[in-house]
């Protein structure tokens, strides 16, 4: 097998990453929300368990509203900040000791 050109390799890996965040997102997040807010502050609505629970935030995403795109695009935004914060970090410690000094 040939060696993958490096920028198709990152989109590779960027699609997989974002495919798993984008699960977790749509899926486990909302999931996780419901259980949480069923424990803690009790049934969703009257008669009304996960199914509408998720009917009803899908089709917020679908309409697009703000805080249904902010569960299903937080984790990749987080990763994404983290990334954003630790970079200067990562090139500033490549450089070479005389460097830093000057």
């Amino acid at each position: 097998m040939a060696p993958q050109h490096p920028v198709k390799r990152w989109f590779v890996r960027e699609g997989i990453i974002l495919g798993v965040l984008g699960f977790l997102g749509l899926i486990v997040l909302p999931i996780s929300v419901y259980l949480v807010g069923a424990r803690l502050l009790g049934d969703y609505g009257e008669e009304a368990g996960l199914g509408v629970f998720l009917r009803d935030f899908y089709g917020y995403v679908i309409k697009g509203e703000a805080g249904a795109l902010a569960l299903v695009a937080g984790p990749y935004a987080l990763l994404q900040s983290a990334r954003l914060l630790i970079w200067p970090l990562r090139a500033f410690s490549r450089k070479s000791p005389e460097a830093i000094e000057s």
